[in-house]
């Protein structure tokens, strides 16, 4: 059997090679697939303009293969490509999670100041990334909840200011504003310090300049850094902190910021977060955590902030490293503690699944560096099932990397 219909390339497909596979980006469609050794052969000679007949008789003499057989693997990928979008006049749906969608979340009433200017108490400056953000508290009560969070980030108070953030009791209960405009209110004191600190990190990271905003835990070792790209629950921000307690630097345990061109990682060292399933894991690294007060955050999680240790000189840890090493944790105690290589195909495909915000339209040159970027980097997937075992795995894969530079 043969297959007789003529494909063309959509004219904002391109093929990026990486490895013995590939990575094909629509532009148009802001689409990411990925693509196998065999697949990437098709496409090739798509690109040379052969018709699928022409494929099918080359592949099989190649492969050794029956004709019936090679048509019937090539009809299956033009078909996927075709309901991709990835041939001319054709629309797909099928594709790497390029464009996350941010999750909605249903309007909810917030109280109004009806025009009465905050009386504020005590104020506090801070600074991330490029924003140096005010927050001013309106009793000593709510700075004594919210300040020891952002303390590691706070900059002299003659500093000019970017934004404004206030917290404030009232008879509608506690309320936080973002520049005079009510925009979160607390039905009691521990939801503050998880709502303030989601805000200035939203304000910085906003305000700056870069090319993905990856949901990943960051570690340094002062020449390059280690990125762990996870979902809640993946023992990624727990890693993170076992790291910074073996002496890595502390980039973030939540934000990876690619920035432009060189797609080095900028540090956003909000405080480490520590949920309480586990709190018990990291005790004897930090024994500090059992006396930190618990904080209630929106989605029900029970959790204790602790900062990290300012660097001397580093207000604001304004560092910015290569990456060199991306390992994906998947926290798991019933599984033995193992660590794997990946293809660099699908540690680019796991990481855009953890891309929580890419804030302008993707070219076709951008994707290059990017794939030219993951290319260079050295790649696995981690189980995890105690942290005493997972540490010297990943310090001894990233020394490898060094060994291997």
């Amino acid at each position: 059997m043969t297959t007789t219909t003529t494909c063309a390339i959509a004219e904002d497909a391109r093929l990026f090679i990486l490895g013995d596979e590939g990575v094909v980006f629509s532009e148009g469609t802001q689409r990411l697939f990925g693509l196998n050794t065999a697949a990437v052969v098709i496409w090739c000679l798509l690109e040379e303009g052969k018709e699928p007949t022409e494929i099918i008789d080359h592949l099989a003499e190649t492969s050794g293969e029956s004709n019936r057989v090679v048509a019937h693997q090539v009809r299956a990928v033009l078909d996927d490509w075709r309901s991709c979008g990835l041939l001319k006049s054709e629309i797909g749906a099928k594709q790497y999670n390029l464009e996350r969608q941010a999750e909605e979340d249903p309007d909810r009433p917030l109280p109004s100041l009806k025009d009465e200017a905050p009386k504020y108490a005590c104020t506090h400056l801070y600074r991330l990334l490029d924003s140096h953000i005010t927050v001013a508290y309106g009793t000593e009560r709510e700075e004594a909840v919210v300040h020891p969070v952002l303390e590691h980030l706070e900059i002299p108070a003659n500093l000019p200011a970017n934004d404004e953030i206030g917290v404030i009791s009232t008879q509608e209960g506690l309320l936080v504003l973002k520049d005079g405009e009510v925009v979160e209110a607390c039905d009691r004191p521990d939801q503050l310090a998880a709502v303030v600190k989601g805000l200035v990190a939203a304000t910085a990271i906003n305000a700056s300049q870069y090319l993905l905003n990856i949901h990943a835990g960051v570690v340094g070792d002062g020449e390059s850094c280690l990125l762990l790209p996870g979902q809640a629950g993946s023992g990624k921000s727990t890693l993170t902190a076992a790291l910074v307690a073996e002496g890595f630097q502390f980039f973030s345990d939540e934000f990876a910021l690619l920035q432009h061109e060189r797609l080095d990682i900028r540090a956003v060292p909000m405080a480490m977060c520590f949920k309480s399933t586990g709190w018990n894991s990291v005790s004897d690294l930090y024994p500090q955590v059992a006396d930190l007060p618990s904080h209630h955050r929106f989605d029900d999680k029970i959790v204790r902030y602790l900062a990290p240790d300012v660097p001397n000189g580093e207000t604001g840890f304004d560092r910015a490293l290569p990456a060199s090493t991306i390992i994906f944790p998947t926290y798991d105690p019933t599984r033995p503690t193992d660590l794997a290589p990946v293809s660099k195909v699908e540690a680019l495909r796991q990481l855009m699944e953890e891309c929580l915000v890419i804030p302008d339209w993707l070219n076709h040159e951008q994707v290059g560096r990017l794939v030219t970027w993951i290319d260079g980097i050295r790649c696995a997937t981690l189980a995890i099932s105690t942290l005493k075992e997972a540490v010297p795995l990943v310090r001894h894969f990233w020394r490898e990397e060094r060994l291997d530079a």
